[in-house]
């Protein structure tokens, strides 16, 4: 997240919004802004609602099995031109790595497909 805020000026010049969906409770995703400092939205999707829409998996084997005791939302980042996807990227974990957190679609590269659209 600390390295999409670092580039969050640049999506703004081009009138893109950026948001992150968190499997945390409201008040962690609000803890959570305010530590790293991020001033984009970061929603809190615990019942995996919007997670479901947009078709993104939910990792029920996790080390942190305690705090997500019914899954976690796997990484994902989609662009949009109006109604059109610009990018749909989900981060699909492998039975080596189930907590898939670490694995992000790199905030240059959508900022390289938003700017190309």
């Amino acid at each position: 997240m600390a390295s999409y805020q670092k580039l969050v000026d640049a999506f703004r010049d081009l009138g893109t919004e950026i948001l992150f969906i968190s499997a945390d409770p409201p008040d962690v995703t609000r803890w959570l802004r305010r530590k790293l400092g991020i001033t984009f939205r970061l929603i809190a999707d615990e019942r995996h609602v919007t997670a479901d829409h947009y078709g993104i998996p939910i990792s029920y084997r996790s080390p942190r099995q305690a705090v997500y005791a019914d899954g976690y939302i796997q990484p994902a980042a989609f662009a949009y031109h109006g109604d059109r996807e610009i990018l749909g990227w989900i981060h699909r974990p492998a039975f080596w790595n189930f907590d898939g957190a670490t694995f992000r679609a790199s905030p240059r590269r959508v900022l390289r497909r938003v700017r190309s659209s």
